[in-house]
């Protein structure tokens, strides 16, 4: 039975609006078939929103960042860590 999922072909790239496929190890081609819709769609539209909104969500109910305590104070951490390109 074929697998179907949703994306948009964007600059001859696909772009996976929901759930992606998995392939069986990373560098692996993937075999798929590509029905045109006839809508067009934006990559604003009220459902990639949605879909942003869920994975944030997602992040948020991991708690990922909780145990920084100043944001601005690690994120100027993080910028000191590496050298700035053209900046010896």
């Amino acid at each position: 039975m074929l697998q179907t999922y949703s994306a948009i072909l964007k600059n001859n790239q696909v772009h996976w609006t929901d759930e992606e496929p998995v392939a069986s190890g990373e560098g692996h081609a993937l075999s798929v078939l590509v029905t045109i819709v006839e809508e067009t769609v934006q990559p604003t539209t009220e459902n990639h929103r949605q879909k942003i909104a869920q994975v944030l969500n997602r992040l948020a109910a991991r708690n990922t960042l909780a145990e920084i305590d100043d944001p601005v104070a690690w994120q100027k951490d993080l910028r000191e860590d590496r050298t700035l390109p053209g900046r010896d």
